[in-house]
């Protein structure tokens, strides 16, 4: 139930309760330091007045034990505690039965009750004892006066904490709103944004605390969605447009065929140019489904050891025919034999992947290249093209992402999306750079792998 109160509540009640134990602990500690010194000045007034009473030859001590008529008072005791002398104002004597075992110059504090000529009944008193000789010297002094002072102490303590407590409490409350507050404003203002409003952020408060922090972190988040919406809708926006070029060719090579009669070679022409558009959209809808599977969270396909080497050879005897149309070639090296777990149909395409972007867009030779070292596996794709301008190279791993300039041209632009998304699933990394001696550019995938047997 108590996990149920709103959060203001359960502030105050924590802090009322830490109150709680705090004045407790405060009063008791107060109540006893008090009743301690009280002890204290008792006992050092008894001390003086025994050490007044000891210094007199015992002739003396009998005027100045029938003078004690204040809050004083004292007796001369036999060992068996019979009185010699004794105050006015006391009534038999102030240690009943025998007195305890006094070494020669002791003291002895006692508390007993005594009978005051005055008083009905008895009444407590601090009783300081000393041997003096054959005699035993009792001072003492009633209780009364710190009694008093003791329940005028609690009299307050019990007033005064719970009226301190409500205050602590009030207080604690008015802090827990005002240091909720910006909290609140928060949330009003987050139930107001939507995908409409997405620009919005949350008002931050002035201080630089915990909700401040949390309101950043909250921002940022905020930015970091609103970057990912934008994504979506540019990746939607672009998907369509990709999707409506194939289909409206299609629409109007259909549209052309039924216009007029044509010839049966005519009509197998249109129905070869409308296979090809729809290889087209076929090719796109898988590269849009394997995106789409790589960021809902499903589990890779199947992994087996795939051969890098046999993997790069593949590749090559796939683009080697385009490459000599153009007069190019694409050369294949490999240190050793090294091993990639993975999917082998995903990372065949990974690659496939780089070699088209390097034969289509490039120029020059395209070299494939392997290496294994420290238990990664590194493969190189590289030519000699036009490389890539600064647009494109900031969001070349983006759906869609192209630029004006000549290597752009042509392509999905799914490409490198798909083969970023296919090595991130194999714990890989890929990066895509000009090279560094100028001219062409160089695509490295990084993934996990062994050596194999040669």
């Amino acid at each position: 139930m108590r996990d149920r109160w709103p959060l203001r509540q359960r502030v105050v009640a924590v802090f009322t309760a830490a109150a709680t134990i705090a004045f407790v602990a405060l009063g008791l500690f107060v109540y006893y330091r008090v009743e301690a010194t009280l002890h204290d000045q008792a006992r050092v007034s008894l001390d003086a007045q025994m050490d007044a009473l000891a210094d007199l030859p015992e002739s003396a001590r009998r005027g100045a034990i029938g003078a004690m008529t204040g809050e004083f008072f004292g007796q001369v005791l036999t060992p068996a505690g019979a009185v010699v002398v004794s105050s006015p104002q006391l009534s038999g004597s102030m240690v009943t039965g025998d007195l305890p075992g006094l070494a020669q110059g002791e003291d002895v504090v006692v508390e007993r009750p005594v009978l005051l000529i005055e008083e009905d009944e008895r009444e407590a008193a601090i009783l300081l004892l000393r041997r003096d000789g054959d005699q035993v010297l009792a001072v003492g002094t009633s209780r009364e006066d710190l009694d008093d002072a003791l329940w005028g102490v609690r009299t307050q303590l019990l007033i005064g904490g719970p009226l301190a407590l409500v205050l602590a409490s009030v207080a604690g409350y008015l802090a827990a709103g005002a240091a909720l507050r910006p909290m609140e404003r928060m949330r009003r203002h987050a139930e107001a944004i939507s995908a409409q409003s997405s620009g919005e952020r949350l008002p931050l408060p002035a201080a630089r605390d915990e909700l401040h922090q949390l309101g950043l972190t909250l921002n940022q988040m905020l930015d970091r969605l609103e970057a990912g919406l934008q994504r979506e809708r540019r990746f939607v926006a672009e998907a369509s447009h990709e999707l409506r070029t194939p289909l409206a060719l299609l629409k109007l090579e259909l549209d052309l065929a039924l216009a007029q009669p044509r010839s049966a070679d005519e009509l197998v022409a249109v129905l070869r140019s409308a296979d090809e558009d729809v290889d087209r959209l076929t090719r796109l809808s898988d590269d849009l489904l394997l995106l789409a599977s790589s960021q809902d969270g499903r589990p890779p396909p199947d992994q087996s050891d795939v051969d890098v080497r046999s993997l790069l050879k593949k590749s090559a005897a796939r683009f080697s025919a385009r490459a000599r149309q153009e007069g190019r070639r694409i050369v294949v090296r490999c240190e050793g034999r090294p091993v990639v777990r993975a999917h082998a149909g995903r990372l065949e395409r990974a690659l496939s992947n780089l070699v088209d972007n390097a034969v289509r867009h490039g120029a020059g030779d395209v070299e494939l290249r392997s290496t294994w070292q420290d238990g990664r596996v590194s493969i190189w794709v590289t030519d000699r093209g036009p490389g890539l301008d600064d647009a494109l190279r900031a969001r070349v791993f983006e759906p869609f992402g192209r630029s004006s300039a000549p290597r752009a041209q042509g392509g999905r632009g799914l490409g490198l999306t798909i083969v970023q998304a296919i090595v991130s699933e194999l714990d890989g990394t890929v990066t895509v750079e000009n090279r560094s001696d100028g001219g062409g550019t160089v695509a490295t995938m990084t993934l996990p792998g062994r050596a194999g047997q040669p």
